[in-house]
């Protein structure tokens, strides 16, 4: 077994053999860490995590809270009270309906053909209204009294009195054919009294609104048509 003596002439030194510690596969830059070395850890992390979600858990609780309060306490107090309206519009009318003279005059028609309207020795055996603008209608009118035949044409101003409509004679009446015969006043008040204020009254009257009555608040007229301004009640 040979060695090596430093002192002996003619002999080199063999070549020192250097120890490169392990390296990690597929990575020639770091070696492994030294094993005899606990990993150093951060301090605090465990405290500081509980912390986040304890927080986070408040946060959680806050938003919940409110929610709850603001649909079962805050908006169940403000339902109780009702929307702000504008102020009532006094006077005016809550819609207006209109009523043709076609549709008055069929009525009328089919109401003298029952019930003719006799007054003394008169009998009245047809009737036309005739619709103008200016709140008047024109009453076309042909009566009898014994063999005597007359026509005539009574203008009537229309308005409201107490939630009725009524009739008031304008001038006297037009004779159209044949001779008026006396009390031809009567005539006219029996015909407005008895027929025609009753009539568009009770047509008025049928007027509903979702199944409500309406108090009747004025009316006018436009060629061919009454037009009826009410209230629902």
């Amino acid at each position: 077994m040979s060695y090596y003596d430093p002192n002996q002439p003619g002999r080199t030194a063999p070549p020192e053999i250097r120890r490169e510690p392990a390296r990690r596969p597929g990575n020639n830059r770091a070696p492994y860490p030294n094993p005899s070395r606990p990993p150093r850890t951060r301090s605090g992390g465990w405290g500081f995590g509980c912390g986040m979600f304890f927080l986070g858990f408040l946060l959680a609780a806050v938003i919940a809270a409110g929610t709850v309060y603001f649909l079962f306490f805050y908006n169940s107090v403000n339902s109780a009270n009702p929307l702000t309206r504008p102020a009532a519009q006094v006077g005016t009318p809550d819609f207006n309906a209109t009523i043709s003279q076609t549709y008055l005059n069929k009525e009328i028609a089919r109401q003298l053909s029952n019930n003719p309207i006799t007054t003394g020795p008169v009998e009245i055996r047809d009737m036309v209204l005739k619709i103008q603008d200016n709140s008047r209608i024109d009453i076309d009118v042909r009566a009898s009294t014994g063999p005597i035949t007359f026509d005539m044409t009574i203008t009537e101003q229309v308005s409201v009195q107490n939630g009725q409509v009524k009739l008031d004679a304008v001038g006297q009446p037009k004779l159209l054919g044949g001779q008026l015969p006396p009390g031809v006043n009567g005539i006219v008040d029996a015909i407005n009294n008895q027929f025609v204020e009753p009539q568009i009254n009770q047509q008025v009257s049928l007027i509903t609104v979702n199944k409500r009555a309406i108090r009747l608040l004025d009316i006018s007229t436009s060629t061919g048509f009454i037009i009826v301004k009410a209230n629902v009640v």
